[in-house]
C-alpha cells in the first residue's frame, strides 16, 4: 500500500497480514532510513515487513525530504547532512511530514494513536532522536539504532550536544544503545541497555520482552 503525499514520492506502508480494519486500530511503526538511502531500500534490507507481520502492526518505511545523492536525508535543524549542508528554508519539515502521515492513518482508523514508534539506522536514528526530542507527546517509544543524537550540537564545539535543545515534555522510555550493527537480520553485535534495563521498540507493541542479545 501507498499513500499519496503531495510534497514528495508515495509513502511506502507495509500493512500486516491478515490486516482487517474492522478489527480495530493497531501500532504504527516508522522505519527511517540512513542518510543517502530511501525508505524502499530499508524496508527491503530490515526484513520488519516479516516482524510487522507476525506481531501484527503498520510499518511505514517514507524517504527523507533533502535529495542526496541517489537518496535522501533527513532534514534535522541546526545537524549538517553528511554533504556537510545545514537544513535550510527550503527544505521540507521532516518532523510535520511524518506526524501527517500519522494524523491520515489515525483519523482513518487504520492506527492507534497511543501506539506510535520510530526506529532508524545511522540518519535515521538521529531523526528517530529527534523525534524523542520535539515530539515526545506523539510516540509512545523511539529506538534509534546506531545514531542516537539528543539535540543539537553546541556552536563552539559540535563534540557536545547542547541538553538545551532537547527537552521532551514526555519521558521517553528507554532505549538500546549498539556500537555496531550487523545488517539485514538488525541484531546488535554489542548493546548496552539504558537505566538497566533491556528494551527495544517491539515490547511496546503488546509482545513479550525479547532476550538479551548476544555480545
Amino acid at each position: 500500500m501507498r499513500l499519496v503525499s503531495q510534497d514528495g514520492p508515495p509513502i511506502l506502508v507495509h500493512t500486516p497480514k491478515g490486516y482487517d480494519p474492522a478489527q480495530g486500530a493497531v501500532p504504527l511503526v516508522f522505519l527511517l532510513h540512513g542518510s543517502g538511502g530511501t525508505g524502499a531500500a530499508m524496508l527491503r534490507d530490515s526484513k520488519l515487513a516479516a516482524t510487522a507481520d507476525a506481531h501484527g502492526f503498520i510499518l511505514v518505511a517514507p524517504d527523507a525530504g533533502i535529495p542526496l545523492g541517489e537518496g535522501f536525508a533527513w532534514n534535522i535543524p541546526g545537524v549538517p547532512t553528511v554533504a556537510g549542508q545545514l537544513p535550510g528554508p527550503q527544505d521540507r519539515d521532516d518532523v510535520d511530514h511524518l506526524s501527517s502521515i500519522a494524523d491520515v492513518l489515525v483519523e482513518g482508523g487504520c492506527v492507534d494513536p497511543a501506539r506510535i514508534y520510530s526506529t532508524g539506522l545511522s540518519g535515521g536514528g538521529r531523526m528517530t532522536s529527534w523525534l524523542g526530542c520535539v515530539e515526545s507527546d506523539r510516540y509512545a517509544a523511539i529506538a534509534p539504532v546506531v545514531g542516537l543524537r539528543a539535540g543539537i550540537a553546541k556552536p563552539d564545539d559540535d563534540s557536545e550536544v547542547d541538553p538545551t535543545t532537547c527537552t521532551p515534555e514526555n519521558t521517553m522510555p528507554p532505549n538500546m544503545r549498539c556500537t555496531a550493527t550487523v545488517m539485514p537480520a538488525w541484531k546488535p553485535s554489542s548493546c548496552t541497555p539504558h537505566c538497566g534495563a533491556t528494551f527495544s521498540v517491539m515490547t511496546r507493541l503488546n509482545t513479550p520482552a525479547p532476550k538479551p542479545w548476544p555480545t
